[in-house]
């Protein structure tokens, strides 16, 4: 009721019907026995009525959430936010989506909905704590209910093997509901990718399957999802025939298989690649389907927006923009190399040049540039239609061409050829750093030559998740706190930092608050062949470069994340 001193008290007299004489003698009354007024009109009209005419009186729409919002509504919020009673998502025309909170005047609250919405334009009105709690639990207890239809269906299924062509199409819509309620879940938690694992205990023989979400680079298993026993394996391979039904993939195929899927979730459309392997979980459980799928994000993201330093932002762009010579950018499976480019390509392709892109699959479009897409399980197949493809380029009039991963020696090889004639390459490749980079390409047989007139520099990029400002723990090493060291890396650490918060709070998973980069630029100028043929000399390259650890140990030092997750993703 913090807000309605704000408000006068005759102005929520009228809003409730009060007659003015009336307001005129409770406030007059309440002065004598010093007891507010608004007090005398809680007991007469309720709390809930009070609290709605002073929210109308403050020019803030009042929701009632008598029913439970349209399908699709609830996933666009964490449902952290809604099961504390803090906001839920109650209505979207298409352009505005209308988001009800408890308490308008939380300043916090609204920002972390405005995060979670991105770009979507929000509409905040008031609804009470108790039926916005109300409706979460609703929500939850529709996924049990669906929980039960599942366990209720499986034996069915697998006993019924003849099933009427009515029953077994029965069987099928079931299987679509629960792809559906996966993809929700996913959108739910901000996942990035889902593993369907069936799975053997060595030590127990259990078998089941575990349902798994990526969250901010860690997987997170849904209990709700996941089910033991041989019925866990049944449904491993429900998931699997249902997603290849709804791609029209070759349903029921026990082999490594890959497509694309399109889900709507409310009124989001979900993009998918999803890869079905065979698992080995024993000769008496027959054959068995492993599902990985990765939720294909087609928005750019933008390069200031990454969560790079300033100075590894302001040394990239330098880099990225040099017009000629080969660019890499580097990291282990998983550290944003993708991400990172392409939120720089923006910047640097423009309708004034030639651009085309060579990809393993294409994962975001650009509008100025022509992308070829390799498909194909073969290495030696993938190898000579990227050779070719940047082979081709030489007939294009090219100006900048950007190779999605080059993983041979050839392609390599080929793309230093096409930029000492005078085409700007940019490159993903896997290597633990900056300097590994250099060396990879000379293990690959470029010329040493050929790597210091054509190669600019290196990007090393890794992704860092992100401590909840909210719910974060302070540590000190002075009290003995073991999770917070006095070195990393060689590098000293401060007095005092943070740690995370493993049991999270609302506006967070598990202490995480999304992920963002850190990097190390490797410029090479006025280098000699010699200081890169030869393995001592390599580190030469490196005088004055920020390292990892340097990005790292600082991002540490501002509590921006923990230790743990730096150690894991500096040992890649």
């Amino acid at each position: 009721m913090s807000a309605a001193g704000k408000v006068s008290l005759r102005r929520v007299g009228e809003q409730l019907g009060v007659p003015p004489e009336e307001i005129a003698m409770l406030d007059a009354l309440a002065a004598v026995r010093g007891q507010r007024p608004l007090r005398y009109l809680a007991r007469r009209f309720g709390v809930s009525a009070l609290r709605d005419a002073v929210m109308t009186c403050q020019g803030i729409e009042v929701r009632h959430l008598h029913s439970d919002p349209a399908p699709g509504l609830l996933e666009r919020l964490p449902v952290q936010f809604a099961m504390n009673g803090d906001a839920i998502a109650v209505d979207y025309d298409g352009s505005e989506l209308v988001v009800a909170v408890s308490d308008p005047s939380n300043y916090v609250v609204r920002q972390r909905v405005l995060r979670a919405t991105g770009k979507t334009p929000v509409r905040f009105v008031y609804a009470p704590r108790e039926e916005i709690v109300a409706r979460a639990g609703a929500w939850r207890g529709q996924d049990e209910t669906f929980a039960a239809v599942v366990d209720r269906t499986l034996p069915a299924m697998v006993a019924g093997r003849g099933l009427a062509r009515e029953q077994q199409q029965d069987r099928q819509d079931e299987g679509q509901k629960l792809v559906d309620a996966i993809f929700a879940e996913a959108l739910a938690m901000r996942a990035t990718d889902v593993h369907v694992d069936p799975y053997r205990d060595p030590d127990t023989g259990e078998v089941g399957v575990r349902v798994r979400f990526r969250v901010n680079g860690a997987l997170v298993t849904s209990d709700a999802l996941s089910r033991r026993g041989v019925l866990g394996l049944e449904l491993a391979n429900w998931i699997a025939r249902a997603m290849q039904t709804r791609s029209s993939g070759d349903v029921g195929r026990f082999e490594s298989q890959d497509f694309q899927l399109h889900v709507a979730v409310g009124n989001r459309q979900v993009e998918a690649r999803v890869h079905t392997h065979p698992a080995s979980i024993g000769d008496r459980y027959g054959q068995v389907l492993k599902s990985t799928i990765r939720l294909l994000n087609r928005s750019l993201h933008r390069l200031d927006d990454l969560g790079f330093s300033a100075d590894t932002l302001a040394r990239w762009r330098e880099l990225a923009h040099i017009p000629s010579g080969v660019t890499l950018v580097t990291g282990p499976t998983g550290a944003g190399k993708t991400t990172a480019v392409f939120a720089t390509l923006p910047e640097i392709v423009t309708d004034e040049i030639a651009a085309f892109t060579i990809e393993d699959p294409i994962e975001y479009r650009l509008a100025n540039a022509v992308q070829y897409e390799i498909t194909t399980y073969d290495p030696e197949r993938r190898m000579e239609l990227m050779a070719r493809a940047l082979h081709d380029l030489r007939r294009q009039d090219a100006d900048f061409v950007l190779v999605g991963e080059i993983r041979d020696k050839h392609s390599m090889q080929i793309a230093f050829d096409l930029a000492a004639g005078g085409v700007k390459v940019m490159a993903t490749a896997h290597a633990s750093s900056a300097l590994h980079s250099v060396q990879r390409l000379l293990q690959w047989g470029v010329d040493p030559f050929l790597v210091v007139s054509t190669l600019r520099g290196v990007l090393n990029v890794r992704l860092l998740p992100r401590l909840c400002g909210s719910c974060r723990i302070a540590v000190s090493r002075s009290e003995g706190d073991v999770l917070w060291p006095e070195t990393l890396f060689g590098r000293e650490l401060p007095e005092r930092g943070w740690a995370r918060n493993h049991e999270g709070c609302t506006s967070c998973i598990h202490g995480v608050s999304g992920r963002f980069a850190i990097g190390e630029v490797l410029r090479l100028h006025d280098v000699a062949p010699q200081a890169v043929a030869e393995p001592d000399r390599l580190p030469e390259l490196a005088a004055g470069m920020r390292s990892l650890a340097d990005e790292a140990v600082a991002a540490l030092a501002d509590g921006s994340t923990y230790v743990d997750a730096v150690r894991s993703a500096l040992s890649t």
